[in-house]
């Protein structure tokens, strides 16, 4: 009788030497709780929108939380199931964390100062800040991008298959 190998994912940490499971846990539940956060820090937002100045942009700045919150917890659910060396993790929380947290705070310093609309001309319309102002808004978005993007390269990175052909390695191999 020939021995079945089975192709099943499931969610415990992946068995990778270059960072330990604890590691990675930690991570994930960090990257849960700054979500669980920007998810209600968006919600109050959502509740004095109305009392805004630029309200459209505060607006923006609720359902860009909401969004970016929801996504940081689903990363965090999926972090142990990364191959990434401890460098590479900790690069990648930092540019995730950082890329979620400065457009939502870019989106809401624009709503406070009535200023952004170089950059978000849909959301801030005709309203421009002061030059400052406007290059702290500026900054803010393209750097969150930018560091987006690059979280995001190195989370496709991270969640390929590795040589086990599909099986999860922490389960001991029927042979």
């Amino acid at each position: 009788m020939a021995a079945t190998v089975t192709t099943e994912h499931s969610m415990s940490p992946t068995n990778d030497s270059r960072k330990p499971a604890g590691e990675q846990m930690r991570q994930g539940h960090r990257l849960i709780q700054v979500g669980v956060s920007l998810f209600l820090i968006a919600l109050l937002t959502g509740l004095v929108v109305h009392k805004m100045p630029l309200p459209r942009l505060a607006l923006s700045a609720h359902l860009l939380g909401i969004m970016q919150g929801t996504f940081l917890a689903i990363v965090g659910l999926l972090w142990p199931r990364l191959k990434l060396g401890r460098m590479s993790s900790k690069v990648t929380f930092v540019l995730i964390v950082y890329g979620c947290l400065a457009a939502w705070f870019a989106n809401f310093l624009g709503a406070i100062w009535v200023a952004g609309g170089a950059m978000v001309p849909f959301a801030a319309g005709d309203a421009r800040g002061s030059a400052l102002q406007e290059s702290i808004i500026k900054v803010g978005l393209r750097t969150a991008a930018a560091s987006l993007i690059l979280a995001l390269l190195f989370l496709l990175w991270g969640l390929r298959l590795g040589s086990t052909s599909g099986r999860d390695p922490s389960q001991p191999s029927a042979a």
